[in-house]
């Protein structure tokens, strides 16, 4: 019979649950017999327009609870509750939230109903998050818009619009499209993620660890990053390497920038010295009336002008990954091709239809909209906003080429000339650069710049990677983070370790011949080192030791944890050794894991020899050590 799924309750999980790589929210939900055709409720279309579409690999999927149920209740499990999961998955991903999995049916039961002789068959689900906290406010939007409130629940306020709850949801997002690209990248490979503030993450653990923000990491000079943001002098050492780069003169006020145009000769590009993005770039500037326009432009964002003369060509980002090419696109200013019948207006909006243009964190170009430079290009060539532009006639809407301004991006990566590449990666070694964005213009990349001529405009030191190449995140990933970043984590969960101390523990440890980073019942310690970082029954001890470059396993010999409400500090641990007096809520969060490796003492041995445990701990570390 089909089913409709109605939540019941939902909970709050800070920690890590149900083989899930983020924290999630658990939701209670009753499978409800109705007709066919109320089975699964369809998304509004107003709202399934504004949201980004779902991978299958996010697919609702069964827990090990299914293997209980026959074939045709767990397809109806399935059936029913996949709207929700669909939502869910998809709000996240248009907020811009990365996530590593759809949602998981952990547990079902046939719960008896009083007054009935059919028992009601509830389901408990879990889904990751990138901030479950957040997720569960706008839950009640959520089951607003599917009609999946249970009738025994009381409905709160009416739904708020969509836009309203993508904004509270993008407020929490990650900062910038390659900060939620690398963690795309690290939760599909596996990678333990650490927040270690709005824009910086860490990932891995311990010794395995690295730190990002952006595509910047904890090893970049941030002399190197501010030399690269400063195109005045970055042009100046490119120069001085003997780099080809255009002639360039600063533009402080007008009067210079008239003087400066003249001396370098039409056309010039006018540009701040310090900003990013495109902004305040006019390119091509072919008198002193467009140049002083864009001066006006330009001086409003930023008081550091230069001028540059104007080369010819096309305008190609090449990305240089640790010395090696990673991708090539070539950058068409913003603008749109005749056919003989529409106007520029009417073309514009056809060519913001193409579904890859939008304002939402996945969109891979940005729209394109009819600013002051527009309008003062389309007067250059003799058009209007309403003026039907002949067929295959190219009108240019901007100036620069950057896909930020509506630019269109090609790959051509796969066609790029070896000593373009060369160049590229000189310039990113001169700068001390180990992911750079190396802006070249020249007419055509498949030849030598040395033949048919180019200059370098501007090296990028965090440069966004390609939307033509998005494998380019988990090539960084890949080159920084060894070994999914993991260290072996054991947890010894024995009552005869009260009143053990941490230096005791340790000294039975060292045959691991590893620098183990410890939670004892008296403190956290890395090595012989007492850190009292944080208490050790706390989630955040074990925390404060994945944070320590020094240590290369982590051993939790403590019996009193603070985890079973809020689930396990980590996403794994390797294994835990427990006895009789275990507490069973403790046991069941590594019960969920069949990854781990668990032990059980005898009463007997645990309490007669309270390091017994040590040797088989020592050996697996060190198993774990030569494995990796």
């Amino acid at each position: 019979m089909p089913h409709r799924a109605a939540v019941l309750k939902s909970s709050v999980l800070a920690g890590y649950r149900h083989g899930l790589k983020q924290p999630c929210i658990q939701l209670v939900c009753a499978l409800l017999p109705c007709e066919a055709t109320d089975a699964s409720p369809e998304m509004p279309p107003e709202v399934s327009r504004q949201l980004a579409p779902m991978p299958a690999r996010y697919r609702l999927r069964p827990g090990p609870a299914f293997a209980a149920m026959n074939p045709q209740d767990s397809s109806d499990c399935l059936q029913a509750l996949e709207p929700l999961n669909t939502l869910l998955v998809r709000l996240q991903l248009s907020a811009g939230w990365p996530l590593s999995g759809g949602g998981v049916v952990v547990a079902w039961t046939d719960h008896p109903e009083p007054g009935t002789s059919e028992p009601q068959r509830r389901a408990l689900l879990a889904f990751a998050a990138f901030e479950p906290r957040l997720l569960d406010k706008v839950l009640p939007w959520v089951l607003d818009t599917l009609g999946g409130w249970h009738p025994s629940v009381v409905r709160e306020a009416p739904s708020t619009p969509i836009q309203t709850v993508l904004h509270r949801l993008g407020q929490a997002a990650p900062t910038g499209t390659n900060t939620r690209l690398l963690l795309q990248a690290a939760y599909d490979r596996n990678i333990p993620v650490i927040r270690i503030s709005h824009t910086i993450f860490q990932y891995g653990w311990g010794v395995r660890h690295r730190w990002m923000n952006s595509t910047f990491t904890e090893l970049d000079s941030a002399m190197a990053a501010a030399l690269a943001r400063n195109k005045s002098m970055a042009h100046a050492l490119m120069q001085r390497v003997g780099l080809p780069v255009p002639a360039q003169k600063p533009a402080p006020d007008w009067a210079t920038a008239r003087q400066a145009a003249a001396d370098i000769g039409y056309p010039v590009v006018l540009k701040p010295a310090d900003m990013d993005g495109g902004a305040g770039v006019s390119a091509g500037l072919q008198d002193e009336a467009s140049l002083g326009q864009a001066f006006t432009r330009a001086s409003a964002l930023s008081r550091s002008l230069i001028l540059e003369k104007h080369i010819e060509g096309k305008d190609y980002r090449i990305g240089i990954l640790y010395g090696r090419l990673g991708w090539v696109t070539c950058r068409e200013p913003a603008g749109v091709w005749g056919n003989g019948v529409s106007t520029v207006l009417e073309l514009v909006a056809q060519e913001n239809l193409d579904p890859r243009r939008g304002t939402q964190p996945w969109a891979q170009m940005s729209p394109i909209t009819l600013n002051e430079e527009a309008h003062e290009l389309l007067r250059a060539q003799g058009l209007d906003p309403n003026r039907v532009v002949a067929q295959g006639l190219f009108v240019a809407l901007r100036r620069a080429a950057n896909i930020s301004l509506g630019g269109r991006p090609t790959d051509c990566t796969d066609h790029i000339h070896p000593d373009n590449v060369a160049l590229a990666v000189q310039a990113a070694r001169i700068f001390k650069l180990q992911i750079a964005g190396v802006d070249l213009i020249m007419p055509d990349i498949t030849r030598s710049w040395r033949e048919v001529g180019g200059a370098i405009c501007e090296i990028n030191g965090q440069p966004q990677f390609a939307s033509t190449r998005p494998e380019c995140a988990g090539q960084v990933m890949d080159t920084l983070v060894l070994q999914q970043g993991r260290i072996p984590i054991v947890c010894v969960l024995l009552e005869g370790l009260r009143g053990l101390s941490g230096l005791g523990i340790q000294a039975h440890l060292q045959a691991a011949d590893l620098q183990i980073g410890l939670v004892a019942p008296d403190g956290v310690f890395v090595g012989s080192e007492c850190t009292q970082a944080c208490q050790p029954t706390s989630p955040a001890a074990l925390e404060a030791l994945l944070l320590d470059r020094r240590v290369e396993a982590v051993v939790v010999a403590c019996p009193d944890l603070n985890w079973p409400s809020a689930g396990l500090p980590v996403d794994h641990v390797d294994c835990v050794i427990t006895d009789p007096q275990t507490r069973p809520e403790v046991l069941r969060l590594f019960r969920e894991d069949p990854r781990c490796h668990r032990h059980e003492l005898t009463p007997a041995t645990s309490a007669t020899h309270p390091f017994s445990w040590a040797p088989a701990v020592t050996a697996f570390l060190r198993a774990q050590a030569a494995k990796n």
